[in-house]
């Protein structure tokens, strides 16, 4: 008999808590950086069959609530109070682990010599021996180079350290004092769960808790179902593939074919290379494992929030990984660097996900990640200095109604970036700067908002950053699925061509779609607003250009006066005008000047030097360049539209940024529909 409603969500809510705060423990008192910084740890409560039941989201790694644990606890044997069982052996564990680095422990709970529950988590370890300080390489070919393997042991024994096994642990790695911080810190937050438990049973009692966790597995896998059975039902194939594996320039191929039916959802990757000599491998067992089905969890969770992160999430899914494969490796293949085809993966997911609900998914995002370790002798200790300092990631996918996230992959973005004051801190080093490459991703071949819109073709992204071997980002780009006849009879049309050759306005969108093709790109193109908004009238567009052109000659004309109601200054007019003319607006892009007095403008627009924005970034009607210095007036021809001929409007900008000698600045608005 399943808990009532209220019951169980005040339950949900209490162990929602629990799990985070155990997290936040975990997080404050972790010794390395990786840990206490970057976040690359989790920790939850498992039920007695060894599934989470409640799993943190807001702190720690997002990738590890569908792990089973069943396996690892048979392996140890019967446990007793006080007992804690650590592994980090991808074999030895079936997959709970799956890499060296992370170290599992696992601690039960019991409640008058009844077990009720488990507490579990992991951390990544900076080091634990190996070939190379911080235990990962992509050369390793056997899982030996890669460190030390710990097959599932009792760390703890009634409470008490087995130090004959903890001797062992430190004595094959190169930071025995951070390790073991950590492993602590770990500790305290499964002996911080152990608590938050026996508070809730001592409260609802053993029976209820015990109910709470079988009724919310089954009530997340209740709502994916329901979300899978609104998905169209079919097959869905697509390939992906990683450059090479490291010791051949052969690439990696990973294919899989997504089955939706009957409420459920089959990943087969039958067809994906088989395992590779370098640490490309990924250790799953060959049954159900939430490493590849990243795309799938994070696809529902985004289409419902109310979905808690559990076991009951991957209940609905089903997996085909053929033994021997790159996907499901043979004993003793390496599997280090297992997360850079996991990442891989997660795009031809959701590439095969792209062709079911197209309108629902994202382009290709970065799709890999690469972490910084520094390893530096230490003359005081006699050993080296290990530290993983920086998780370093590729941005977001462009979204169905926006831009991707800069600088945050969906499937890394769990992990935090590292403080500069930290590392400084903590290494023997200095941050000069860290920062956003400009114009690192691939800007697209039109944006994403007219992509969308009705008679325009969908076309394939292009520029620096996009994978384009077996068409990942441009199959999404083109929103392939629901569009699939109409961007494939309209594949080889030039930008911006709408088939309707008589429409003046379509001939005016071809010339502005070629002249953004024939210029590099220098930053994000924005539509100046959305096509699905009905254009305003002609005769409107011409009064707000005519009010902001007599704004703009009233500003700088003459000395600074005080007008009624307004304040003194140049620009004022202007701004005054844009508000009343063109109604609630919002910036983008060049120096906010309000409440700014005249002459403390020009060191702000000096900051602008050089940075004159293309004519196409620039919004019909909404802008205003406002002078900084008094004396100088625009010529009446460089205030011109942004519309029309871009080439005219680009070189009157120029003009007026050698006449005001870098104190132009643009200032950009949108009006918001």
């Amino acid at each position: 008999m399943r808990l009532d409603a209220l019951t169980l969500e005040i339950l949900r809510n209490y162990l929602q808590g629990a799990v985070e705060g155990m997290a936040y423990v975990v997080e404050r008192t972790a010794y390395t950086t990786f840990v206490k910084e970057t976040a690359d740890f989790t920790c939850g409560l498992l039920n007695p069959s060894g599934e989470f039941f409640a799993y943190p989201v807001e702190l720690g790694v997002a990738s590890f609530g569908g792990i089973s644990y069943a396996e690892t606890l048979e392996a140890v044997g019967p446990l007793e109070p006080g007992d804690i069982v650590i592994t980090n052996d991808p074999y030895g564990s079936a997959a709970a682990a799956t890499h060296l680095p992370d170290i599992h422990l696992i601690k039960p709970i019991f409640w008058e010599d009844r077990l009720v529950a488990y507490g579990a988590g992991f951390l990544h370890s900076s080091d634990v021996g190996g070939m190379v300080p911080a235990s990962i390489t992509p050369r390793a070919s056997e899982i030996f180079q890669e460190g030390l393997r710990l097959p599932p042991k009792k760390l703890f024994k009634r409470g008490e350290v087995n130090r004959d096994l903890l001797d062992v642990i430190l004595a094959n790695c190169r930071i025995p004092e951070q390790n073991w911080g950590d492993l602590q810190a770990l500790v305290a937050g499964l002996t911080t769960g152990e608590r938050r438990m026996h508070e809730l049973i001592r409260r609802f009692g053993p029976d209820t808790v015990d109910k709470a966790m079988d009724d919310l597995i089954d009530y997340a896998t209740r709502k994916v179902e329901a979300l899978i059975r609104r998905m169209p039902a079919g097959r869905y194939e697509f390939s992906d593939y990683i450059e090479d594996d490291v010791v051949t320039k052969i690439p990696i191929r990973l294919k899989v074919a997504l089955t939706i039916g009957d409420g459920e959802i089959h990943l087969d990757f039958t067809g994906s290379d088989i395992q590779v000599s370098s640490a490309l491998n990924v250790p799953t067992a060959g049954k159900v494992h939430p490493f590849m089905s990243v795309a799938l969890v994070n696809y529902f969770a985004t289409r419902d929030r109310t979905i808690p992160l559990n076991a009951g999430v991957l209940r609905r899914v089903r997996m085909t990984l053929p033994e021997g494969s790159v996907v499901n490796p043979k004993f003793p293949a390496a599997c280090g660097v297992r997360y850079a085809t996991v990442l891989r993966i997660y795009d031809a997911v959701l590439g095969a996900l792209a062709l079911a609900v197209p309108e629902d998914i994202p382009a290709a995002s970065g799709g890999q990640g690469c972490m910084v370790a520094l390893s530096l002798p230490d003359p005081e200790a006699g050993r080296r200095h290990v530290t993983v300092i920086e998780p370093m990631i590729g941005g977001g996918g462009g979204r169905p109604a926006r831009d991707g996230v800069d600088g945050c992959d969906a499937s890394l973005g769990f992990l935090k970036t590292t403080p500069a004051e930290t590392l400084e801190a903590e290494v023997p080093i200095v941050v000069r700067r860290f920062h956003l490459i400009p114009d690192s991703a691939g800007p697209g071949a039109v944006s994403r908002w007219l992509r969308r819109a009705p008679g325009l073709p969908g076309l394939p992204a292009g520029g620096p950053g996009n994978r384009a071997r077996d068409g990942a980002a441009a199959l999404r780009a083109l929103g392939r699925g629901g569009r699939q006849r109409r961007c494939d009879r309209q594949r080889d049309a030039e930008p911006g061509d709408r088939r309707r050759a008589g429409d003046p306005e379509d001939r005016r969108a071809r010339a502005r779609a070629r002249r953004r093709a024939q210029r590099p790109h220098t930053g994000r193109r924005r539509p100046r607003r959305s096509l699905h908004a009905p254009a305003r009238p002609r005769a409107r567009r011409r009064s707000v250009r005519a009010g902001l052109a007599r704004a703009r000659a009233r500003s700088v004309r003459g000395r600074p006066r005080r007008r009624p109601g307004g304040r003194a200054g140049h620009g004022g007019a202007a701004r005054r005008a844009i508000r009343r003319r063109v109604g609630a607006c919002r910036h983008r892009r060049g120096v906010r000047l309000r409440n700014v007095a005249p002459r403390a403008r020009a060191p702000l627009a000096a900051g602008a030097a050089g940075r004159i924005h293309r004519p196409a970034d620039v919004a019909t009607g909404a802008v205003s360049r406002l002078c900084a210095a008094h004396a100088l007036r625009p010529r009446r021809s460089d205030r011109r539209r942004a519309s029309g001929d871009a080439e005219r409007s680009r070189s009157a900008l120029e003009r007026a940024a050698r006449c005001n000698r870098a104190e132009v600045t643009l200032f950009q608005i949108r009006r918001t529909t």
